[in-house]
């Protein structure tokens, strides 16, 4: 297998003209990638807009021990955000929230579990460094997802009453968080 890391200001420059899948086929043609799932080589998805470590199985074999352990949890995944306000253990979601929020402090991280489209997910997170001296006041803050959901960082960093700065995604508009309809900075086993 190989891991790329994907850059997120790399993929504004070529999506109109090229798809990581086509970039992989080019560089190790047809027969190079493993041909299990939906597209050649792909192991696991990365959100848009989201820069990140992927990996890519070059032979079916490969293909399937990675699946497997993304799927017994024998990796971790380590993402970096840059967010808005400082996030704090106690912060309380927005009034009438329909997400039933568990936050539970340990000595250097803070488990949310907040279920995402209806399913159980839990991030570990913890503030790396605040910048209170910017305005608005801005942290960078390290998220571990325990489990894979699509937008489930987003999710929970939104639920905690500091979204991602410049996400595409879920935004901050008047004050309010809105979410809008568009269509790792690490990994270890």
């Amino acid at each position: 297998f190989v891991c790329v890391y994907v850059c997120v200001c790399l993929c504004e420059c070529v999506k109109n003209s090229m798809t990581l899948c086509d970039a992989l086929l080019a560089a190790y043609s047809e027969q190079g990638l493993s041909k299990l799932g939906e597209y050649p080589g792909i192991v696991h998805r990365l959100d848009r807009g989201t820069s990140g470590v992927m990996t890519i199985a070059k032979t079916d074999l490969a293909h399937t021990l990675l699946v497997s352990c993304f799927f017994s949890r024998k990796t971790s995944k380590t993402y970096q955000a840059l967010v808005s306000g400082t996030p704090t253990p106690r912060t309380p979601l927005e009034a009438g929230s329909p997400v039933a929020n568990t936050l539970i402090n340990t000595r250097t991280n803070t488990l949310v579990s907040i279920p995402v489209d209806g399913y159980p997910a839990r991030s570990m997170w913890r503030v790396i460094e605040a910048f209170p001296s910017v305005s608005p006041v801005a942290s960078l803050v390290q998220v571990m997802p325990m489990e894979g959901r699509k937008h489930q960082v987003r999710v929970h960093l939104d639920a905690l009453s500091s979204p991602m700065l410049l996400d595409p995604i879920y935004s901050i508009s008047g004050g309010r968080r809105s979410r809008r309809r568009d269509g790792a900075k690490s990994l270890s086993s």
